[in-house]
């Protein structure tokens, strides 16, 4: 885990000092081996990706961008305290989650026409809106060839992708749970797990102190 999170942030770090063979080598790392990517930050290397696998079929998520805003704002919220990887740092995996924010904020500070070098995240919540998602759309539609897109609803159900990827319908119910919500209670899941990390760290210490001075 810790070495494919550190892959992505690498990717991010490549690109950034505009080293595109680099970048392309360690996006190609990250995904090889899946069949397919979903979210971040897959979803923020739609150029390299489509370099990397042209014959690759994209599915577009049309959202609402009003509840999809309301989603960011409250991961952003959540992630971007200074805290928050001091919290993290003995997580396994999630350790990485608070590098990821800063790093990828990046790109959705750009998208809200803000200067990435220079806005933070109180920026993005305060000049950002759902106008970012709609210039998100622009950029994928400009990136993927018209015949290896769908762009679709949630409301469409299992029928349109199935069709797109050819694949049999699945019997289960079509998943809806990403949404702030859905957002915000696992974020909340995630710091109670640390907290509880931190609790067992603390208990092994003063256990350990307790020992000694006895």
């Amino acid at each position: 885990m810790a070495n494919y999170c550190g892959t992505w942030i690498r990717a991010y770090e490549a690109r950034e000092a505009g080293n595109k063979e680099e970048t392309l080598k360690l996006v190609r790392k990250a995904t090889a081996g899946f069949v397919a990517t979903t979210d971040m930050p897959p979803s923020d290397f739609m150029p390299e990706i489509m370099e990397l696998y042209p014959g690759a079929k994209v599915v577009h998520v049309r959202r609402d961008p009003q509840r999809w805003w309301a989603s960011i704002k409250a991961v952003t919220t959540r992630t971007t305290p200074w805290w928050f990887g001091i919290d993290l740092s003995p997580v396994p995996g999630w350790r990485h989650l608070a590098t990821f924010a800063s790093v990828y904020s990046r790109s959705t500070l750009r998208l809200a026409g803000l200067d990435a070098d220079t806005a933070t995240p109180s920026d993005l919540i305060q000049h950002g809106g759902p106008h970012i998602l709609e210039a998100h759309y622009k950029k994928v539609a400009a990136l993927v060839p018209a015949g290896q897109l769908l762009e679709m609803d949630l409301n469409d159900g299992w029928g349109p992708l199935c069709q797109f990827l050819d694949m049999p319908v699945p019997s289960e119910p079509f998943p809806r749970v990403n949404d702030g919500k859905a957002a915000d209670k696992y974020a909340t899941k995630v710091l109670l797990k640390a907290l509880g990390f931190w609790l067992g760290i603390v208990s092994a210490v003063d256990a350990t102190l307790y020992l000694a001075i006895s």
